[in-house]
């Protein structure tokens, strides 16, 4: 990589992670739940594979004449003498390993504890039930399509609301989501405060707070 172009590609690095942590898990979540693990594995393995072919074509440019490539332990041995020796470089270092080595640990133990701390599956839904007198429910229907709106616009694949029939008095709102940890984005990180405000006014033409009920596919 020439030098001039280490900050741009440094950014792009560090770009491409942060979005693959972003949406990764819920693409993984949608596809076993749409497919099965073990294609999920299979499509993730064949990602790599054409990584791999992507490398393996790259041609560096050949070094000027006056210059021998660098053995690689002798590289490595040049860049533990740098960072030995720069207190910059170590402080650097030592921030990123207590960020990464719990952060780590963190996201590996997240599926397991979804799985059997709390019984969660890789797809759920989302289901509240509101008391609504009939006087308000032409209101309550309308405030709900701002709600459904924010619910799509933040990761809902599926949305509709609903008159109970055996509850002429009970309206349920169910939505999909393709994961748990989906699920928690959409209320930790992507509702705006004008979304808020429209949860709050559809919520003021019921009864009371609404029932909630998160079901998680029953398939193994």
């Amino acid at each position: 990589m020439p030098r001039p172009d280490l900050p741009a590609a440094s950014a792009l690095g560090s770009l491409s992670v942060n979005l693959a942590r972003a949406v990764g898990p819920a693409i993984a979540g949608l596809l076993v739940a749409r497919i099965a693990p073990v294609a999920t594995f299979a499509l993730n393995a064949a990602s790599f594979a054409a990584f791999a072919v992507v490398l393996s074509g790259l041609r560096r440019p050949a070094p000027a004449a006056e210059t021998r490539p660098e053995p690689f332990l002798a590289a490595v041995r040049a860049g533990e003498r740098y960072v030995r020796f720069s207190p910059e470089m170590r402080r650097i270092l030592v921030r990123i390993a207590l960020f990464i080595t719990p952060a780590v640990a963190l996201w590996a133990l997240l599926p397991v504890l979804a799985a059997h701390r709390i019984g969660l599956g890789p797809t759920g839904y989302g289901l509240l039930r509101y008391r609504v007198r009939e006087d308000r429910r032409r209101a309550f229907v309308a405030a709900m399509h701002r709600v459904r709106e924010a619910r799509l616009r933040t990761g809902a694949l599926q949305w509709g609301v609903f008159r109970a029939g055996e509850d002429p008095g009970a309206m349920v709102e169910i939505y999909t989501v393709s994961s748990w940890e989906e699920h928690r984005r959409q209320h930790d990180e992507r509702l705006t405060a004008a979304d808020h405000d429209d949860e709050l006014e559809a919520r003021s033409y019921a009864d009371g707070e609404p029932e909630v009920t998160h079901l998680f596919s029953g398939s193994p």
